[in-house]
């Protein structure tokens, strides 16, 4: 009889600094191996249980394996007693070892995925579910392995989006967030290094597209800004995210969503921008102080309270939550704009983001020098801003602001 049972092989240690997570045949002293094709720590696998702990990122993923190994060598070895009842060790192990199995890509996906959404990176979880969820319409199936992803693969991916008029930058997110997964994967140790379907692929002319910028003219703002709309209703409040957005400095929905009456000190707006950690300081005049003036009527003296009412400090406590809300609140916005736009017979397609083309566009328009612009949209690596001063002083800012 073989005896079947998984071990952490920590004789032998890989380059992640992870031992083998391996199959062990016993049989009258003598001993055979195979790898799973996954690695585990000492401090994360469970030695009485013989599998990964809850402490591994993927322990559910790897226990599914083992236990489908197992069992899968177990038949196996029932089949062949009953037949003949001998048990040729050698040959169970040349059996399963040729294929060395692993977690498939879309399985390990999801595993990332969940480890993101345990440290609250909810944004890039949300970009690696889209990434999954492109490549699997493209296979036309949800479980895929690393094997389907080949050079020829990835340029039938590309027409494949293109078919379905993705834009550039969308097929280019899709495969550069493909390559990273599978560069997680090679760190972990899930697969070999040689593994580079990437290799030969260029994202050259990705790179080389530019956004296509989106800004209103100054008088259809105007438009916007003045339209009669019924107050205390779901348009009214977005054409006041919208309108406030561009007053403040063509700030992001995302931010936006989470201004507490805290970010609000002596008529200027202070917070930290969520995409680059940087922190943006900036004048709150005309239409933006009216906009605050409004939803002030409803604070209640608490610093913390939100100043618009998309989130509820009571109910959106987690990340997933806040996240969620606030991107439900975004599609309704962007709705409720696309149909004031049609009712105003304005050409662009109005959404949230262009209130920060606008902004930027008017600002440049108006001489202001595209470094300050910069500073005010919070751009991470501005190379005109680092040609000036560090840092703007707020008068400046000030006068730039009036002339929106």
């Amino acid at each position: 009889m073989i005896k079947v049972e998984p071990i952490l092989y920590t004789s032998k240690l890989l380059s992640n600094g992870e031992h083998p997570v391996m199959i062990r045949l016993t049989q009258n002293g003598k001993r055979k191996y195979f790898s799973l094709g996954v690695s585990c720590k000492t401090s994360q696998w469970n030695e009485k249980s013989n599998s990964p702990s809850s402490k591994h990122p993927l322990h559910k993923e790897i226990q599914i394996l083992i236990s489908h190994k197992v069992n899968e060598i177990r038949k196996e070895v029932y089949t062949q007693e009953s037949v003949d009842n001998t048990v040729d060790l050698e040959s169970i192990k040349n059996k399963f070892c040729k294929k060395g199995e692993t977690l498939s890509l879309s399985t390990f996906i999801d595993a990332l995925i969940e480890e993101l959404k345990k440290n609250n990176k909810i944004e890039t979880a949300n970009i690696y579910r889209s990434t999954k969820n492109a490549w699997s319409r493209f296979f036309k199936q949800r479980n895929w392995s690393f094997d389907d992803i080949s050079l020829p693969s990835i340029k039938e991916f590309e027409s494949f989006c293109e078919g379905n008029q993705n834009m550039p930058n969308t097929i280019f997110l899709y495969m550069r967030t493909l390559k990273t997964i599978i560069n997680t994967a090679k760190l972990r140790g899930v697969i070999g290094d040689g593994y580079d379907p990437f290799n030969a692929v260029s994202f050259s002319k990705y790179r080389k597209v530019k956004t296509r910028k989106r800004a209103l003219s100054r008088l259809d703002f105007k438009k916007i800004e003045s339209i009669e709309i019924e107050p205390c209703t779901r348009k009214f409040d977005s054409r006041n995210y919208f309108v406030f957005s561009y007053y403040a400095g063509g700030v992001n929905f995302v931010d936006l969503a989470q201004f507490k009456w805290s970010n609000i000190e002596n008529d200027q707006l202070v917070y930290t921008r969520r995409k680059t950690n940087e922190i943006i300081q900036l004048p709150l005049l005309g239409g933006a102080q009216e906009i605050l003036d409004y939803y002030k009527a409803w604070h209640d003296g608490n610093p913390d309270a939100y100043v618009f009412p998309i989130l509820d400090e009571r109910i959106h406590q987690s990340e997933v939550s806040i996240n969620n809300r606030i991107h439900k609140v975004n599609n309704q916005m962007n709705k409720d704009l696309q149909e004031i736009a049609i009712d105003l017979n304005i050409q662009v397609k109005v959404t949230s983001y262009v209130a920060r083309h606008t902004f930027a566009t008017v600002m440049k328009h108006q001489g202001v020098p595209v470094s300050m612009i910069g500073q005010a949209l919070g751009h991470e690596n501005e190379k005109t801003t680092q040609i000036y001063l560090d840092s703007f002083g707020s008068e400046m800012m000030k006068e730039a602001f009036k002339k929106l």
